[in-house]
């Protein structure tokens, strides 16, 4: 199947500045809107719920992961709802009064985010998972994996040489996960473009279990 048949044109999407952010790689970007289809489906109603039981803590890590992934797919009116409810839910995080303030920004949330599914259902709806997610060749321990990526991100923000010894040791457990973000992430150490190589990270931390 050619690149230009893998995306459809998606209403509200920037998808030529989410390529962008992506080294212009469509698979990559086709796998990020599917998992963000498969995962987030209700996140709004998850936010709500823990709003309601008093998690606001959780409630605040879900509106800022919401946040991040829709910038990173181009959809700039669901990034910016996300941010009213982290905005919003930090607040209350610091004077319970404000809870009830979250209402308003969560309701405008929770329809662009019905909208952005609706969108992406109608794109992938029938076949959520065409390319098969390769399983990992050995079992992995994830948390030890997430802490190690969390090290690895450290240092590529610090453009520290130590991050190309660090990727060595975690290469085959990368291409375990998903052998096309293992390429790219290869491809961005050895061009010292670790701009690139933190976006990819963030995109694969996402993917894990």
């Amino acid at each position: 199947m050619e690149q230009k048949e893998m995306l459809p044109q998606l209403e509200g999407f920037a998808m030529d500045a989410a390529l962008g952010r992506l080294a212009g790689s469509k698979p990559l970007y086709r796998k990020l809107l599917v998992n963000f289809f498969e995962k987030y489906s209700g996140v709004a109603e998850e936010i709500r719920h823990n709003v309601e039981a008093g998690q606001i803590e959780n409630a605040l890590r879900q509106a800022h992961t919401i946040k991040g992934l829709a910038a990173s797919m181009g959809h700039e009116a669901l990034s910016a709802a996300a941010a009213a409810v982290e905005h919003a839910v930090n607040a209350a995080h610091k004077d319970s009064s404000l809870v009830p303030a979250i209402g308003q920004p969560l309701q405008h949330f929770a329809t662009v985010h019905d909208s952005v599914m609706a969108t992406l259902a109608a794109a992938f709806g029938a076949n959520q998972e065409a390319q098969a997610r390769p399983a990992p060749v050995a079992p992995v321990d994830y948390g030890a994996l997430r802490q190690d990526l969390l090290k690895f991100e450290q240092l590529l923000d610090a453009s520290d040489g130590e991050a190309s010894d660090l990727f060595e040791h975690l290469e085959d457990k990368v291409r375990g996960i998903d052998a096309d973000l293992h390429a790219m992430l290869k491809q961005a150490v050895r061009d010292f473009d670790y701009d690139a190589a933190i976006r990819l990270v963030e995109v694969l931390r996402d993917k894990l279990p």
